[in-house]
């Protein structure tokens, strides 16, 4: 298995930035349109099969096999309201690969243990975690890690670090 992680940024030519993963036949793009809108790309064996619009404000873009079925899943962190909870705030969605070739939902999460402030998708083992930056009611941040747990993530521990 190759996996070659290319989460990057690049900015050319006043191109809005595409920030791309890759892990074997899969090639995972997200491309901005504007402020408000995203498209997720998927690419198998170098076709683009299948896309996805997100409609809101993007601050995160990363991917890994959070199921451990050998296919990633695509993380993202958006900014927006719920139906109970009106004001914008950082959520984040993941989506799967249905059958390898479609962008689907899998968990269009509103919370985590407390609020969202960052996210990234530790790949050190399979399968892959969550680890989450949260802000305590006292305005103090703490890191937390969280696994797939069929529907929705799993609270594993806190992790030790800087609280701020």
């Amino acid at each position: 298995m190759t996996l070659t992680v290319l989460l990057t940024a690049a900015c050319t030519h006043g191109h809005p930035p595409v920030q791309t993963y890759e892990d074997g036949a899969w090639r995972i793009r997200m491309e901005q349109q504007a402020d408000t809108l995203h498209t997720l790309w998927l690419d198998v064996d170098g076709v683009c099969v299948d896309s996805f619009l997100l409609p809101w404000p993007v601050y995160r873009f990363d991917c890994g096999d959070l199921t451990g079925n050998g296919i990633p899943e695509i993380c993202v962190g958006v900014v927006k309201p719920t139906r109970y909870h009106r004001h914008p705030a950082r959520r984040l969605f993941i989506f799967h690969l249905f059958e390898g070739r479609y962008i689907r939902p899998l968990w269009m999460g509103s919370r985590v243990g407390h609020p969202l402030m960052d996210f990234r998708v530790c790949r050190d083992s399979t399968p892959a975690c969550i680890h989450t930056t949260e802000m305590l009611p006292d305005s103090i941040s703490i890191e937390r890690e969280y696994f797939w747990r069929g529907f929705g993530l799993q609270f594993r521990k806190e992790l030790p670090g800087k609280h701020y």
